[in-house]
């Protein structure tokens, strides 16, 4: 009977350690897409990934892009593109 104490607490032990090795994480890679400009900004799309998966995608749109748009626009819908930028290859195969 000692014996199987003994063997039982080798496996636990074995099991315990096995659950709590620690893995190494996947890194978060930021993949850089088309870049234009747009009322005197540089607007660049972007994405995240970890591993096989999107994480998320954007863009970014600087204020000067913002603060630079003609007050006197046409409103209409759907609006006219002033940049037509597409997202990064890896964003735009995982998202179909």
């Amino acid at each position: 009977m000692f014996r199987s104490h003994r063997t039982n607490a080798r496996l636990g032990l074995v099991v315990l350690l096995g659950a709590c090795a620690r893995q190494v994480p996947l890194p978060l890679v930021e993949v850089s897409g088309a870049c234009g400009d747009a009322f005197q900004g540089r607007i660049c799309t972007w994405a995240h990934t970890k591993g096989g998966s999107l994480i998320d995608a954007g863009a970014t749109i600087p204020i000067a892009s913002i603060d630079n748009a003609p007050a006197d626009a046409a409103m209409a819908w759907p609006p006219a593109p002033t940049a037509a930028l597409p997202m990064p290859v890896t964003a735009a195969a995982r998202t179909g």
